[in-house]
């Protein structure tokens, strides 16, 4: 009953409630012997779907860690190819590549659950872009599932990204901007799935000289983010987003207004990615370098 709740809610756009209902379904189930059957991991991945909506990563990488170990505890049980697929992609959101390479490897090499075969591709073609593994990257890129938004978003964003990485950076920069024009013309609103390839594609600006145009595209990822208000303190897509927008401002010579965005990127980068991820130091160092800038004047 709790799932067909949180499942409700989230239809309608309420992430965050939806959330706690199916936190308190894995404890009902947890707590009356379904610790060790393949039933909790399901609701497992309804909890993980919503911490990656909003962007709560760190929780959601602690959520499958847990939940791998009490079923590796029970007697004549080990973790299902599920928990290792999202660990694995936990660990991609969060940037760590070599974790993210061997839980996804290993949730690869079960052939027991049919459900990932659409969820692999899309994780498998970022990671191996990520790594810089383009022969592979392409590989997987054409295996990718289409149809739904996210399809569109991940396959339009993951394109861009290979024909970036291949060198053509004006095309790759333009394409990506060009499809996330058409996808959010289409969409009934700007969705989360949009808030890192709308951080790609400022972070391309910046890269290219255009500070005010990398600016106006993180301020996008930055709404795409933040799916309610909690999220501009607790989405680590918010912090990204702000994260970029501080460089886009220092480089705009904002001093003031780049150290309040790297001060709240970094509020939402621990929250979202955890206090030791790479872009919480990066948003925590911009923010202590700018509290010791002179005040105009002095």
């Amino acid at each position: 009953m709790t799932v067909a709740l949180g499942s409700a809610l989230r239809s309608t756009g309420h992430v965050r409630e939806a959330s706690t209902y199916y936190r308190q379904s894995i404890i009902e189930l947890d707590s009356t012997g379904y610790r060790g059957t393949d039933i909790l991991p399901n609701i497992v991945s309804f909890l993980t779907s919503a911490l990656n909506e909003l962007g709560e990563i760190a929780s959601m990488d602690s959520l499958v860690a847990a939940s791998i170990e009490n079923i590796a505890a029970v007697h004549g049980q080990h973790a299902s190819g599920q928990l290792n697929f999202l660990r694995g992609l936990a660990k991609l959101r969060l940037g760590e590549l070599d974790s993210a390479e061997v839980w996804l490897v290993r949730a690869m090499r079960d052939t027991t659950e049919g459900g990932l075969v659409a969820y692999l591709p899309p994780a498998i073609t970022q990671l191996r872009l990520e790594q810089g593994r383009l022969a592979e990257a392409r590989t997987s890129l054409a295996t990718l599932p289409s149809g739904t938004l996210v399809r569109r978003v991940n396959r339009a964003w993951f394109t861009a990204r290979l024909r970036y990485a291949e060198g053509d950076t004006r095309g790759g920069s333009s394409m990506l901007e060009d499809s996330l024009r058409a996808i959010v013309a289409e969409a009934p609103r700007t969705t989360a799935p949009l808030a890192m390839p709308f951080v790609t594609a400022a972070e391309w600006r910046l890269d290219a000289g255009d500070a005010r145009g990398a600016d106006s595209l993180a301020r996008l990822g930055r709404t795409a983010g933040a799916i309610d208000s909690i999220a501009f303190e607790r989405s680590g897509y918010v912090g990204r987003a702000e994260l970029v927008r501080a460089r886009a401002l220092v480089r705009l010579g904002q001093t003031e207004e780049a150290r309040r965005a790297a001060e709240r990127a970094l509020v939402a980068l621990t929250n979202g990615f955890g206090a030791a991820n790479r872009w919480t130091l990066e948003a925590g160092a911009m923010a202590r370098l700018g509290s010791r800038q002179p005040a105009p004047g002095t």
